[in-house]
C-alpha cells in the first residue's frame, strides 16, 4: 500500500525489483514517481483496478525478471 510514500516502503519495493511487486493506493488519482513506477510489476489505484490486476496475476508472475532466469 502506497498512500504516504514512506522511504522504507520505497526501499522495499526497490529491493524486491526482480520479484513481482504490485503497488496499491486507496487515494484517488494517486500516481507513482518514476523510480517506483519502474520498480513495480503493476499499480492499482483503488479496489476495482486491484481486482483487475489480480485476475491477471499468473501473467504478471511469468513476466517478472526472476522467472525469466534460465539455469
Amino acid at each position: 500500500m502506497i498512500d504516504d510514500f514512506a522511504p522504507g516502503t520505497m526501499w522495499e519495493m526497490g529491493r524486491f525489483y526482480p520479484r513481482p511487486v504490485i503497488g496499491y493506493t486507496s487515494m484517488p488519482n494517486r500516481g507513482l514517481n518514476v523510480m517506483l513506477a519502474e520498480s513495480v510489476s503493476a499499480f492499482a489505484n483503488g479496489k476495482k483496478e486491484l481486482a483487475e490486476i489480480l485476475s491477471h496475476l499468473d501473467e504478471i508472475i511469468m513476466k517478472s525478471p526472476i522467472t525469466q532466469v534460465k539455469g
